[in-house]
């Protein structure tokens, strides 16, 4: 009988080899785990990254944003140059010389025993210019120990940096208000006209056409209604131009402060660009202005590798645009401030001028500083030879727009469209008329006047992709039932005494007049026209630009922006200021039509158009 016996040794290596098998499988299992997680951990760095990335880049985004809303575009635009400084003539301690720009701020910090007579010792911040030139800057302080009165600091013009050269100084003084010094030729003596009644802060504007230069001063940097008289100065046509500073006392450091500096730049850019750094990611930023006057904003936020590429980039992109998000709303509101008066007084229905046409030059072509028209004062109705008393129909132009029997502290704030300081008007029956308000010293007399808040509803003309706006009223009598219009209705603050002259004639308060203040962005191919009666006095940028003055009928004239601006320093992007001012003088009729696409309402967003690509990611 056959035994079949089993070979042990073929099943040991089967085992060996089961067992080979299962380590691999493990292994491999366990390198499949351990990659896993490994490229687990790298994808939740990235994300990491990622997400890094793109709030530094929004961040920047953001606060290039705000910057720019805020008014601050000019700083990432190139629209200030970053200005030279150096000492002209010697100082007492060389050291104490110094310039330096701080954000918008820039300071100057000088000792200097004069920039005066045939040489000059101060300080200088400049930028070499050519051709002509239009210079602003608020001199915010002039600071110093022991401080002299003829210390200086202003914007001044040079032919070279040699304390000789002929130059032009414009500057404010501690004790002598506004001084306008200039040197004709080489090493020559100086000249100089100065006006009191100035002190810092102070705006201060050079300009230069060819060889004639004026200095201006204003107290809000937008009238410029005070000036020196021109000069006529042959500085050459590369010039030194800037801010400069000098103590009038070698022993003693002064320092000048300035910002809302404009002008010193060969050629504003269209274009700035940098790269910040924010959390260990650079972030590329650039700032373009286009072609409608609105901004392109990029940001770019990443991190370099070993070999100088771009890892966990984070481009964005945000437009800014003056207009309304989904179309322009059928109805906006524009404030305005009116001024009641009685019905007899020398310039309105008791005046004798009534030609029925428009008399121009009743006004100059420039605003007050609180931004009022002034009056000519060789103004065409001069004809008008037997007024009752003063210049016929507008030897008050001047004070048509403020409160009557104006005393101190009461001041007008063109931004907010209100005057600070008046109480309200009280009625026969000591009631107070909340809607009305007079001066605390207000005097019922042909001159009282009483002021009122009111706004405009501008009405939308064509579809809601239209920025076009109108309104239009051919009874525009808006003080009705308020005012002066009862006889027996008002009384002098605390007096009890009624007042003098009733208003009321054919049942219509006549004999008012109104203001409108507002800013707006010159955006390109802007018109404005007004027809109606009686006076309009409309002005852009400070400058006169609608001249309907007189009683008379209903007139009308326009002013097409781009016209304008040609001839009145105005450029597509900017902001400025827009002044209108109208008067009803007469007891026939009363209309005012306004139809503009100026944007007078403030309707502006930021549209943000994003674009997000974090571009390569590398595990």
């Amino acid at each position: 009988m056959a035994v079949r016996k089993h070979s042990y040794k073929n099943q040991d290596g089967q085992i060996l080899l089961l067992s080979i098998i299962l380590m691999l499988a493990i292994t491999i299992m366990g390198v499949s785990m351990l990659g896993n997680a490994r490229k687990s951990a790298s994808a939740s760095t990235n994300i990491k990254n990622r997400a890094q990335a793109f709030y530094a880049s929004d961040a920047i985004m953001t606060l290039l944003t705000q910057e720019i809303l805020d008014g601050h575009e000019g700083k990432y635009l190139g629209s200030t140059a970053t200005l030279v400084g150096t000492s002209v003539g010697s100082l007492g301690d060389p050291s104490t010389g110094s310039y330096q720009q701080l954000d918008e701020m820039h300071i100057i910090r000088s000792s200097g025993s004069d920039i005066w007579g045939t040489a000059d010792h101060g300080y200088f911040a400049y930028i070499p210019l050519s051709g002509d030139v239009d210079i602003k800057a608020r001199v915010v302080g002039l600071t110093g120990t022991n401080l002299n009165v003829w210390a200086k600091a202003g914007i001044m013009l040079r032919s070279s940096l040699n304390n000789n050269a002929i130059n032009i100084f414009g500057c404010i003084t501690p004790g002598n208000g506004v001084s306008r010094q200039y040197r004709s030729s080489l090493g020559a003596s100086s000249n100089y006209t100065n006006k009191t009644g100035y002190s810092c802060p102070i705006w201060l504007r050079m300009k230069r056409t060819g060889n004639i230069v004026t200095l201006y001063m204003s107290h809000d940097g937008s009238a410029w209604t005070d000036s020196m008289s021109p000069v006529t100065i042959n500085l050459g046509t590369g010039i030194y131009a800037g801010l400069a500073v000098t103590s009038h006392d070698n022993s003693n450091l002064c320092i000048g402060s300035f910002d809302r500096v404009e002008g010193l730049v060969a050629e504003e850019s269209v274009q700035g660009t940098g790269t910040w750094v924010v959390d260990n990611y650079n972030v590329d930023w650039t700032v373009q202005r286009t072609s409608s006057g609105g901004l392109t904003i990029t940001t770019d936020a990443y991190k370099d590798d070993p070999l100088g590429n771009k890892m966990f980039s984070a481009p964005l992109q945000q437009h800014l645009e003056r207009g309304q998000i989904g179309g322009y709303p059928p109805v906006q509101w524009q404030k305005v401030v009116l001024y009641d008066y009685h019905y007899v007084n020398n310039d309105f229905n008791n005046c004798l001028c009534k030609t029925g046409s428009a008399v121009k030059g009743m006004v100059t072509t420039t605003l007050s500083s609180e931004r009022k028209p002034v009056y000519a004062g060789t103004a065409s109705d001069l004809n008008c030879t037997t007024p009752p008393l003063g210049n016929p129909c507008s030897g008050h132009i001047s004070s048509w727009f403020e409160p009557s029997s104006r005393g101190a502290g009461i001041q007008f704030r063109a931004n907010s469209l209100e005057w600070t300081g008046l109480v309200p008007v009280v009625t026969k029956d000591s009631h107070y008329d909340s809607a009305g308000w007079v001066s605390p010293s207000w005097c019922n007399g042909a001159w009282a006047n009483i002021v009122y808040y009111d706004s405009l509803p501008f009405q939308r003309i064509g579809d809601s992709a239209t920025g076009t706006y109108e309104y239009t009223n051919d009874a525009y009598f808006p003080l009705q039932n308020k005012g002066f219009y009862f006889t027996d209705t008002l009384y002098e603050p605390g007096t009890g005494q009624k007042r003098l002259y009733p208003s009321p004639q054919q049942g219509l308060n006549y004999s008012f007049t109104m203001e409108m203040h507002c800013q707006f962005t010159y955006r390109g191919g802007e018109k404005f026209k007004f027809k109606g009666d009686d006076d309009v006095w409309v002005f852009l940028n400070g400058s006169l630009a609608i001249d309907i003055g007189g009683i008379h009928a209903y007139l009308s004239d326009s002013v097409a922006l781009d016209d304008f601006a040609a001839t009145h320093d105005m450029h597509i992007g900017h902001d400025y200021w827009f002044d209108f001012f109208f008067a009803e003088r007469h007891i026939t009729d009363s209309h005012c039509r306004i139809t503009t696409n100026l944007d007078l309402f403030r309707s502006i967003e930021a549209r943000r158009n994003w674009r997000r690509d974090y571009g390569r990611i590398t595990y």
